[in-house]
């Protein structure tokens, strides 16, 4: 009946430092492609960042970053990462030695379908009743 559902985080990146600091980056795709090329889901135009630097999905209920095979790599909490990574909130990720990011979650009870959000939901049996939007 659900299948098409997928708990999702809403989440955020928060620029600490690089081109923009402060600006907040709304997570709202299974999938997102971070780089300084403009057709990506996340750009940052900073030399240190590759054009597809990083990849970012929803895997569990919980977002993944991962390095495309980058020259400057990407660290998460000073570790560089060289396979996909379980962010959790408040991880610090770097992008080579320019651009500083932190992860937070707002909130972890979301769930996705393909066309529809529904939030702040309870389940009885296989039904979702909620008080969020359609």
């Amino acid at each position: 009946m659900f299948d098409d559902l997928i708990e999702k985080p809403i989440a955020q990146l928060v620029m600490r430092s690089g081109p923009t600091p402060g600006i907040i980056i709304p997570l709202e795709k299974e999938e997102m492609i971070i780089g300084r090329d403009k057709g990506n889901d996340i750009f940052i135009d900073e030399v240190e960042l590759s054009r597809r630097h990083a990849r970012l999905t929803i895997k569990g209920g919980d977002y993944h970053i991962e390095d495309l095979g980058t020259t400057n790599g990407t660290f998460v909490n000073e570790q560089r990462i060289f396979s996909p990574y379980t962010l959790k909130s408040g991880d610090i990720i770097l992008f080579g030695e320019a651009v500083v990011l932190k992860y937070e979650i707002l909130d972890s009870s979301v769930i996705v379908g393909t066309n529809n959000i529904i939030n702040n939901y309870f389940f009885v049996g296989d039904n979702i009743h909620g008080f969020g939007f359609w």
